[in-house]
């Protein structure tokens, strides 16, 4: 899933967020930091809640 997917599908759950990045290895996972600092790894959480993207 690329950067642009994950900002939309963040903005559909009605998520806030203060800032989307990229990691620097490529390979890693993107983070989002949600709320008050605290960050979540957007696949675990998705997987966590169930959450399927169409």
């Amino acid at each position: 899933m690329n950067f642009v997917r994950r900002k939309i599908v963040l903005e559909k759950l009605g998520i806030c967020y203060k800032t989307l990045y990229k990691l620097r290895d490529r390979n890693e996972i993107e983070t989002t930091i949600i709320g008050k600092n605290t960050v979540y790894n957007l696949d675990k959480y998705m997987r966590d809640n169930k959450i399927k993207i169409k």
